[in-house]
């Protein structure tokens, strides 16, 4: 799928409605979407065809699935993902989009790609391009309480 992904400012909606109107393809918001209240100023203006969510970004589990629910409400697609992000986030927003038929296919949790170390006892493996959901309760992943420590900011 082709799309274009947050093509102005943040805060510009009426710029994501004239580049959405003046282009045949979908159009993603993304960094326009802080809250369920920017969710639903953009879904009102008829800004994108497409959001963008992020688990952490959009406040943990509850508040985000609110979000997709919204979304799917509004015939918009949803795509669940961060560019920068560890291995807790990255279980966490692929186990919520597993969650929801109105999660688009394909999610962009490529953190854990771009990083030398983790707060995760093992490392995901992203190589294959997939990742199992876990089979028990929780997230499948451990936490290195050393490492949690050691980068604490």
């Amino acid at each position: 799928m082709q799309l274009f992904e947050q093509p102005v400012a943040a805060h510009d909606v009426a710029g994501l409605v004239k580049v959405r109107e003046g282009i045949g393809i979908p159009v993603m918001a993304d960094e326009s979407i802080t809250d369920h209240a920017s969710l639903v100023a953009i879904i009102r203006a008829g800004a994108a065809d497409i959001v963008k969510l992020k688990v952490m970004k959009q406040g943990g589990f509850l508040k985000c699935r609110r979000m997709v629910e919204t979304a799917t409400a509004a015939q918009l697609g949803v795509v669940i993902g961060h560019g920068f992000g560890l291995g807790i986030n990255t279980v966490a927003e692929i186990m919520l989009a597993a969650t929801s038929r109105g999660v688009l296919s394909g999610l962009e949790c490529v953190g854990p790609l771009k990083t030398a170390d983790d707060i995760v006892t093992q490392k995901l493996d992203l190589s294959s391009g997939e990742l199992a959901l876990p089979a028990g309760p929780g997230l499948g992943v451990e936490l290195d309480e050393e490492k949690v420590q050691r980068f604490r900011f």
